[in-house]
């Protein structure tokens, strides 16, 4: 018996190929995304390099992205290839087969599917991944490992993953076969579905948490906080959009169709009732091109938006060609230490200024609701509201702004990048007293930053009147994280130097001095060009990726949305013919169709990524400063190239429906 069942399975599989060939493509391309988003999330080799372990952070928030994706769309091709099969399982039931040996049949057809998806998708899985990373490495010149070494854990995952989401779908499509008279199924596979209902609830729910997805991308005011709130905000979002697909399509077809001026022409009469019958299930194939091209929108504009940046991004951060901050040394010795490794490097120094500077990382809030008082809190790690704060006098930001701001004793200068209200006068170490008046800079000195990566809120720089100003707002309590700072950090100096020396040198000798017993650190313009670059080529080779990956998704979607639909639309389109209807008629009303169902998600997509921005700006901003302007600039030019490939996507996959409504395949042989 069991040989039966096995064989009535594989010759299901053989005669419905037109069918199940797609599906296992589908299948297979959605396990080789999910495969290559968690191993690259969890490749020892990638989270080796520069900025490795906040892409792998990213890409992990990404794959619990992927994972409602998935489920998403396998269960909207599971119902429409449920639909297409209907007849064949009603006829198991008249050739004599009880509901539960229907069930099982379906059942080893499924688990025969996940196979050869888990067995092909880990096949080709593990090479694009092999072939990815070594690429990646290649393109951001880290040290390549050509051994093979499988990713055992992302592999048991995947496999793992796809048997719960296959588990899943056997599990309805037995419930499925279960409650439904399986004699039916002859009669049910051409029948159309019952008009659905308004369903105001449905509407606002996805109203609501759409909206409180948008409102979280909005009040998101750190990159910490962003990171951790991407997957909840998605969450919601992709939630709530398929709610309002299924409900706000609804309405919006209900209002359509009682616009008489518009409702009764011939295109638009046939294709708003075609939609409103179906559009409870053609929401879930809606939402999945929604999402994933809101994936690919922003994918594309964030890494395209980095690449295009490196050269702000090295000006903006590596405002010197080289930079040393050395351990507690003399003046003398400091300058001579400097000099000697340039001259042994072949780097001439046009010149080098000597300077003091406090780094921390500095909470600055505001202690009470319209306080007037700004009040620093000294961190050792970041958190929400962390800035990576610089402390000198005066007179050194004569040195590096060139302007004296003439602060008196009791007055602190502050600059900012999210900016301070104009109502703050005060500010005041935590735990302290002391006051001190405030005075707000405009603009940012030129100082030297070690990392252009990093996850606080942004760059914030205090000024003081005299060192001896600066060393009681330290220590005024011995035992304060801020007394700590002071007495490790202080007694260390920063050398910046300008060189029109040949570039390689300069690298060189930073490369060098790096391994100096008397350098804390060291950094050069040219160094981090070349990091910066590398890194943001991975980045971008990563991105084009995994925007194909999300292309693809959408191309899958809608060729499996036409291909049913010309199945279900093809016999009442013949009857159309038979009554009259002209062929230039039946072509208006397909384009009316495809193109009302088709582009509304573009639409959707794009609000979607305009929302997402200021979210996508602080987890920008962990790898450079994207301004608003150059952002929109770059959305509009990748929303203007999607656009036009997915318009082309649209018109191939809408031949496939156009030729089987207009009679090319009057008979489904496979079937």
């Amino acid at each position: 018996m069991n040989k039966l069942y096995r064989r009535l399975a594989l010759n299901s599989l053989s005669k419905n190929k037109v069918i199940y060939i797609p599906y296992i493509i589908a299948s297979v391309s959605m396990y080789v995304l999910f495969y290559m988003i968690a191993a690259l999330a969890m490749d020892k080799y990638l989270s080796k390099v520069p900025g490795g372990a906040s892409v792998q952070m990213i890409l992990s928030i990404g794959v619990f992205v992927i994972i409602q994706v998935v489920l998403i769309f396998l269960m909207d091709i599971r119902t429409m290839v449920v639909k297409q099969r209907k007849k064949e399982l009603g006829m198991y039931s008249i050739l004599g087969m009880e509901k539960r040996h229907v069930m099982r049949v379906n059942a080893l057809e499924n688990i025969y599917v996940y196979l050869l998806t888990a067995v092909i998708g880990s096949a080709i899985g593990i090479v694009l991944e092999k072939f990815f990373q070594v690429m990646i490495l290649r393109v951001i010149d880290a040290e390549q490992d050509f051994s093979w070494e499988i990713p055992v854990i992302p592999l048991i995952i995947s496999v793992l993953f796809f048997a719960l989401v296959y588990a899943l779908i056997i599990t309805v499509n037995s419930v499925s076969i279960k409650r439904t008279n399986v004699i039916e199924y002859m009669k049910e596979q051409n029948s159309g579905e019952k008009q659905p209902k308004a369903n105001w609830f449905g509407a606002v729910i996805g109203t609501i948490l759409v909206a409180l997805g948008y409102v979280m991308a909005i009040r998101i005011d750190s990159a910490v906080d962003a990171l951790t709130s991407f997957f909840i905000a998605v969450s919601l979002v992709i939630f709530g959009t398929m709610f309002l697909f299924r409900a706000g399509s609804i309405t919006i077809l209900n209002c359509l169709r009682k616009n008489k001026k518009y409702y009764y022409k011939t295109s638009h009469f046939i294709s708003v009732s075609g939609m409103l019958y179906r559009m409870k299930r053609n929401a879930d194939s809606l939402t999945t091109i929604c999402i994933v091209s809101t994936m690919f929108l922003v994918t594309m504009s964030s890494v395209t938006c980095l690449y295009s940046s490196i050269s702000d991004t090295v000006d903006n951060w590596y405002c010197y060609d080289l930079a040393f901050k050395l351990y507690n040394v003399s003046e003398e010795e400091g300058f001579a230490c400097v000099n000697e490794m340039a001259e042994k490097y072949g780097v001439e120094c046009d010149s080098c200024t000597r300077f003091k500077m406090l780094e921390a990382f500095t909470d600055i809030t505001l202690p009470e609701e319209n306080a007037s008082t700004i009040e620093f809190v000294i961190n050792e790690t970041y958190i929400s509201n962390t800035y990576d704060t610089y402390y000198f006098t005066q007179d050194r930001y004569q040195e590096l702004a060139g302007e004296n701001i003439g602060l008196s004793e009791n007055e602190i200068a502050v600059y900012s990048d999210k900016g301070i209200s104009s109502s703050v006068n005060k500010i005041t170490p935590q735990g302290s007293d002391a006051l001190y008046d405030i005075k707000i800079l405009d603009e940012s000195p030129r100082i030297p930053h070690s990392s252009a990566i990093t996850v606080s809120n942004g760059i914030a720089c205090v000024i003081f009147p005299s060192e001896e100003v600066m060393y009681d707002f330290f220590n005024f309590d011995s035992e304060s994280a801020f007394a700590n700072v002071y007495s490790n950090e202080y007694d260390n100096a920063y050398y910046v130097c300008s060189s029109s020396s040949n570039p390689r040198n300069q690298v060189d000798l930073v490369t060098a001095f790096k391994n100096d017993e008397r350098c804390c650190e060291c950094f050069g313009r040219y160094e981090a060009r070349e990091n910066i670059t590398s890194l943001y080529s991975g980045l971008f080779f990563l991105g084009i990726f995994l925007s194909v990956g999300f292309l693809i998704i959408t191309v899958l979607t809608m060729y499996f949305r036409q291909l049913f639909e010309g199945y279900e639309d093809a016999a009442g389109f013949a009857i159309m013919r038979k009554v009259g209807l002209s062929k230039n008629e039946i072509k208006k009303s397909i384009n009316s169709q495809i193109v009302m169902v088709f582009f509304l998600p573009l639409v959707v997509a794009i609000i979607h990524t305009i929302f997402a921005f200021p979210m996508l700006r602080r987890i920008l901003r962990i790898f450079g400063n994207i301004t608003a302007g150059k952002f929109l600039l770059v959305l509009s030019c990748v929303v203007l190239v999607f656009a036009v490939v997915y318009t082309i996507s649209y018109l191939c996959t809408s031949h496939v429906y156009s030729k089987l409504v207009n009679g090319a395949y009057s008979e489904r042989k496979s079937f």
